[in-house]
This record gives structure tokens, C-alpha cells and sequence, in this order.
């Protein structure tokens, strides 16, 4: 495989972006015939399954060991820029579907994902699938008790 690169960090580069691109595209194929009472909790499942995966670990693992080699920079770059549109992006849309303000939507839909990586990033240390389950119950409820209230304010 190496010789298909210049270099064992290209290489590490073309990995991580592969990583990037197969999990935006995961998160955005489940947003497919999401019903509007399922939004939140689809959303949930797909944060879930991109944070706990083991994909995740491996992009862990290469921005600890080659996060300050160029080739790894420039990719993460390109995917953290303001021209590229996150999935996440097309989840709080589809949230604000529902009749949320997009800004609004946004900010739910972050602190959703921002919960989640929070409890992976801690699963790595610890893993307590009970705590882990309360935590994210709560959250969504958080969350869904949120978007009723916009709802009904606008």
C-alpha cells in the first residue's frame, strides 16, 4: 500500500481522510425517511455509532501520533474549514424541519454530538455502559424538552 505514496505520513493522511469521509457519509445516509418525532433520537444513534466506533479510535490514534505532520494538518483542515459543510450541519436542518429556528436547531443538535463525544472520549478511560446510558437518556430528554419549548414560543 505505502507505494501508491509518497510518504508513510501521505499514507497516514489518505487513511484519516478515508475515516472522515466514510463516517460524514454514514451520519448523512441515516437521515433518509427520519420522521420528525425521531429526529432527535436517530440523531443520537448516528453520534453513537460514529463515536464508539472504532473508526473513531483509529482517527484518535493518528491526530496523537501525526497531528502535526503537514499532510495530516491539511486534511484536518479541509474538514474543520467554514466552507465545508458537517453532517451535523444537514442533521440540525433536518431538526429545524420540525419547526425550529436553523440557529436553534444548530445548537441542539451540537450539544447532542459535543454529549456524546464526551462520553466516548471518557469510555477510553473507563467504560460504564450504565452512567453512560443515563447521561445520554437525560441529554436527549434535555434536548426534546427544548425543542418543544421553541416550538410552542414561535
Amino acid at each position: 500500500m505505502l507505494h501508491h505514496y509518497p510518504s508513510k505520513e501521505e499514507l497516514v493522511a489518505a487513511v484519516y481522510e478515508r475515516i472522515l469521509v466514510d463516517m460524514e457519509q454514514n451520519a448523512r445516509s441515516a437521515l433518509v425517511g427520519v420522521r420528525n418525532e425521531d429526529v432527535l433520537k436517530q440523531f443520537v444513534g448516528v453520534a453513537q455509532r460514529r463515536f464508539f466506533d472504532e473508526s473513531y479510535r483509529i482517527v484518535l490514534d493518528i491526530l496523537v501520533a501525526s497531528g502535526s505532520e503537514e499532510p495530516v494538518i491539511k486534511v484536518r483542515e479541509a474538514y474543520s474549514s467554514p466552507n465545508y459543510r458537517m453532517a451535523r450541519l444537514d442533521w440540525a436542518e433536518r431538526l429545524a424541519d420540525t419547526g425550529i429556528a436553523f440557529d436553534q436547531a444548530s445548537i441542539v443538535t451540537r450539544f447532542l454530538w459535543a454529549t456524546v463525544k464526551g462520553t466516548a472520549i471518557r469510555a477510553l478511560v473507563r467504560r460504564d455502559d450504565v452512567l453512560e446510558d443515563r447521561i445520554m437518556r437525560s441529554a436527549l430528554r434535555l434536548a426534546e424538552q427544548h425543542c418543544d419549548a421553541l416550538r410552542r414560543s414561535a
